[in-house]
This record gives structure tokens, C-alpha cells and sequence, in this order.
């Protein structure tokens, strides 16, 4: 049986990847861009969709956003499963004064304008399935974190500049110049990563739903 897949994503280069692959594998495809809003969400959603999937999204998107989601899945009858959100958690060994500091300003960060009006961060979790549950779809929710150690140096190193870029931003906003004790903080989780003794834990949560009429 034909399958039809819509891709979404804000990398267009990413999309680019995919379309690559697709013709590899002898799979038409075609690519187009769109800005999906709380109000354009539904109408670029196939109207016989029986699954929507998104990883590391629902975190990036305002609580209107979920709402068009929600109405989405639930008049499609689709189920819905959405991956790698971050819940607002993420913990380094061996341990520095200032991590939970970081930690604090990352997670505003994340609360803010990210193109869809207020950012839900790591609130959107718990927000989607509260919402999911009303509509009368059954929820399930369940851990997946990132646990990463001097093999994944790479993206340890993305992750720690990430943060750092975001908390400076905010502590700017905060009357708090912060470029100090954050450049330290990041120097000395760099010494760490070089040395081979940082691990870093990034707490995700994924999220599977099905409509109330496939709920045995």
C-alpha cells in the first residue's frame, strides 16, 4: 500500500539530506517551504493522516501551537507521538558550583519567543499531555535521556556553547554582564571534556498518544 510522509523541519538543509536519500532509494519526493503557525498548522497536515510524528520540537512552540496539535491529531484520529523534548534537567559530572546557574538561565531561554509566540520549554511535556488526556486521547510518557561521555565530544562541546550563548544572552537581560563566570564555567567544562572525565546527562521525555477510539 502507497505511504506518503510530510517532512518538516526549520533546517532546510536537513530537508535537503532527506530528498537526497529519497532519490537513492528510488522514492519520488518533492520539497517546499511553509511557516507553520498555531493558525497554518491544520491545513498542512494531510487530512487522512493516521500518525504525526515530531522530535525535539514541542519545546520550541507556544501553547497555541500545542492546541492546533492536539485539534490536529484528535479530528484525524491520528495518533501522535513526539520525541526528544527537553524537560529542563541536565546534569554534569564531576559537578561545578555554577551548573544549576546555567541550568536556570538555559531553561528561561527556552520560555521565550522562538517564532510562535511564548515558548512552552520544558513545560511542554507536561502540557501536551494534560491537553491530549482532555481531549480524551490515552497518554503515554516516557523517558529517553541523552547520557554522554568523551566519546561523544563533539556534541558535548555543541552542547556546552549552546548554553552558554543562551545564559549570557539572558543574564544580559538580567542586568548581569555574566561574560565572567560564564567564560570560566565553560573553560573549565572544556578542560574537563579534553581530559576525558566529563559525562553530561540530558533529561528528554517522549510522548506517544492514541485517539479514544483505538484505546482498547
Amino acid at each position: 500500500m502507497p505511504k506518503q510522509w510530510l517532512l518538516l523541519d526549520h533546517d532546510a538543509s536537513l530537508l535537503t539530506v532527506a530528498k537526497d536519500r529519497l532519490t537513492q532509494l528510488g522514492v519520488s519526493s518533492s520539497v517546499a517551504e511553509a511557516w507553520l503557525t498555531a493558525d497554518s498548522l491544520a491545513a498542512h497536515i494531510p487530512s487522512d493522516a493516521r500518525l504525526i510524528t515530531a522530535s525535539a520540537l514541542i519545546d520550541l512552540v507556544s501553547e497555541e501551537w500545542l492546541d492546533a496539535l492536539v485539534a490536529s491529531a484528535r479530528s484525524r484520529r491520528a495518533a501522535l507521538l513526539v520525541t526528544l523534548s527537553y524537560s529542563g534537567q541536565f546534569r554534569l559530572e564531576p559537578a561545578h558550583p555554577d551548573d544549576e546557574r546555567v541550568q536556570a538561565l538555559v531553561n528561561q531561554h527556552q520560555r521565550g519567543e522562538k517564532g510562535t509566540g511564548r515558548a512552552l520549554g520544558p513545560d511542554a511535556p507536561r502540557v501536551l499531555a494534560e491537553k491530549l488526556k482532555q481531549a480524551g486521547h490515552s497518554v503515554e510518557v516516557f523517558e529517553s535521556p541523552w547520557r554522554l561521555n568523551a566519546r561523544d565530544g563533539a556534541l558535548i562541546s555543541q552542547l556546552l556553547e549552546g548554553w552558554v550563548a543562551a545564559a549570557a544572552e539572558l543574564a544580559r537581560g538580567n542586568n548581569d554582564d555574566g561574560s565572567e563566570w560564564l567564560s570560566d564555567w565553560l573553560s573549565d567544562r572544556k578542560r574537563r571534556l579534553a581530559e576525558g572525565s566529563l559525562s553530561v546527562s540530558v533529561h528528554h521525555l517522549d510522548l506517544m498518544t492514541l485517539p479514544p477510539d483505538q484505546v482498547s
